[in-house]
């Protein structure tokens, strides 16, 4: 009786904890949908200003937001991810120290077809 007793203790204490860790890890991103690109940042320090850089084939879009008292914010940018010709990594840098980088496509992975501005 005691063991089964105690995995019910143990079960109880470590429920809560598996639900708190994807934030309390620190700062990540994840992307919500490719077409257009909408990222979704959490661990941040709440409220923190956020700016958001995504990288592409041929520029950089940067993106401004604050992250909510629970430190998550979702910020979308005019472009989709595409290893070629559109997003293929994004940073976010907060000002309070929160920094996480992602690589959204690996143009080595894809034959690229190079664009000439001929028509």
């Amino acid at each position: 009786m005691r063991g089964i007793a105690l995995v019910t203790l143990l079960g109880v204490s470590i429920a809560p904890l598996a639900q708190a860790a994807p934030d309390s890890t620190g700062p990540a991103l994840q992307v919500l949908d490719k077409a257009p690109l909408v990222l979704r940042g959490t661990g941040f320090v709440p409220t923190e200003r956020v700016k958001v850089t995504v990288v592409t084939a041929h520029a950089q879009l940067a993106g401004r937001t604050q992250a909510s008292g629970v430190g998550r914010f979702v910020v979308r940018f005019d472009t989709d991810v595409d290893a070629c010709y559109g997003a293929r990594a994004a940073t976010a840098v907060g000002r309070r120290g929160s920094r996480v980088s992602i690589v959204l496509e690996r143009p080595w992975q894809r034959h690229c077809v190079e664009l000439s501005g001929a028509p």
